[in-house]
């Protein structure tokens, strides 16, 4: 287990460099003045001070030079300052990283949960009338939209039933929490503030139900395909042969060799969920990195979407080889 976590971690230097080749190439290929984003109408009128501006945030050297100076900085620990927000990418991307997290996380755990029971009960009761209607629920729940559904179950949840708050991450009339881990559903448990919890917990559910909705059809077709074939081995059938109930054989034999494609389903949604948090964000006026991904585009603010891309792709990274150490502990012949 240790040469492998050893070898992943040799490899994780290139990819992140490929990553953000390809990232600065993106964003130097549009066909925009980064300048006018940080400009004023005004201030693009003065070229002392345009250039001096260019200066400053080195956009007079050759984009070659600023590749080069941007992976030095990267390797220093400074991503440099946002053309936006005038403050430093790094605390920006601390401020916001938490928000998102939370949200992919609360909807991971919904997503898992509901996936890995369906995907049972469908094993289990394979031809029937559930069977059906569980795989006709997953393949609508894969086949909608995200933006759509966020934007239907935002109107019917908050506005016509009225059972979910609108946009934001908490109320308005709650008093702000104190600085803690970012994560709003903890520091309000830490600090014992069950009203802020409350509202935390509320807030959070729409925009986590619409990402698990999208994932969850995935999770419960590939935990149903895992288990039929596992209830097709030999030791399924010593197991029948023995007299093991079927329950037993489906929880406590086919579930568990089917692990593996569990956990590799669940690191690959996390990527997914990396990304449709963005438009999730956006619609709920969630306040993590999907949002200031799309703000920082808009603003042609580079700096902060190499950020972005960076803090994702190494969580993203992480979490699969998470997976690659859960998987010796799934299946201990992964180990020799």
């Amino acid at each position: 287990m240790l040469r492998t976590i050893a070898y992943r971690l040799t490899g994780i230097p290139l990819i992140i460099l490929g990553l953000l080749t390809i990232t600065f190439i993106l964003t130097r290929g549009i066909a925009s003045d980064p300048i006018y984003g940080i400009l004023s109408i005004r201030e693009l009128m003065n070229e002392d001070y345009v250039a001096l501006v260019r200066e400053k945030y080195g956009l007079d050297e050759p984009l070659i030079v600023q590749y080069f100076n941007y992976l030095w900085n990267t390797v220093q620990g400074d991503l440099g300052t946002s053309f936006r927000t005038r403050q430093p990418i790094l605390s920006d991307l601390l401020a916001k990283t938490p928000a998102t997290l939370e949200l992919i996380i609360f909807s991971l755990t919904i997503a898992g949960v509901l996936g890995v029971t369906l995907g049972c009960l469908a094993a289990r009761f394979e031809g029937s009338v559930l069977d059906v209607t569980i795989r006709a629920v997953s393949l609508v729940g894969s086949s909608v939209p995200v933006f759509w559904l966020a934007i239907i179950l935002l109107y019917l949840g908050s506005v016509v039933l009225d059972w979910f708050p609108g946009p934001g991450r908490i109320s308005q009339r709650i008093a702000p929490l104190e600085d803690g881990t970012g994560f709003f559903l903890i520091d309000a448990l830490v600090q014992g503030r069950w009203d802020a919890f409350q509202s935390a917990l509320r807030q959070i559910m729409l925009p986590s139900i619409v990402l698990a909705w999208s994932i969850l059809g995935t999770i419960t077709r590939l935990v149903r395909a895992s288990m039929l074939d596992a209830m097709e081995s030999d030791f399924i059938t010593l197991a029948r042969a023995k007299g093991v109930g079927s329950w037993a054989i489906t929880l406590r034999h086919a579930l568990r060799a089917s692990l593996l494609s569990t956990i590799t389903i669940l690191a690959h949604v996390f990527g997914y969920l990396l990304t449709g948090a963005v438009l999730v964000e956006a619609i709920f006026a969630w306040p993590g990195l999907g949002d200031y991904a799309i703000e920082s585009a808009r603003a042609l603010d580079y700096p902060a979407i190499l950020g972005v891309t960076l803090v994702s792709g190494v969580t993203f990274i992480l979490v699969n080889l998470i997976a690659d150490i859960l998987y010796t502990v799934a299946d201990p012949r992964i180990r020799q």
